[in-house]
């Protein structure tokens, strides 16, 4: 799974959120499954709130507002996508 593409579909808005979580207390991220082309996980950011994420090859989603109904890439993918960079190239 290319995780750049996540991040190259999202708005600098949101990018800038992501970045923002990390500077102020790290978030916490639970990974729940993964495999190849799939990662499921909870993450929980600065605001206090708990999202259930999931990335596909091909498809990521949220329940948070920003996903949920705008259809957006949000903060917690972000989050999400760079812990697993993170994890991946230590």
């Amino acid at each position: 799974m290319d995780l750049m593409t996540f991040i190259g579909k999202s708005s600098e808005a949101n990018i800038g959120k992501a970045i923002r979580e990390f500077s102020f207390r790290p978030p916490r991220v639970e990974i729940v499954e993964e495999r190849e082309n799939l990662v499921k996980a909870y993450v929980s950011t600065s605001e206090g709130g708990n999202f259930a994420v999931m990335l596909s090859e091909d498809t990521a989603s949220c329940g948070c507002r920003d996903n949920f109904q705008k259809g957006e890439i949000c903060k917690h993918i972000l989050v999400l996508v760079f812990h697993l960079i993170k994890e991946r190239n230590p």
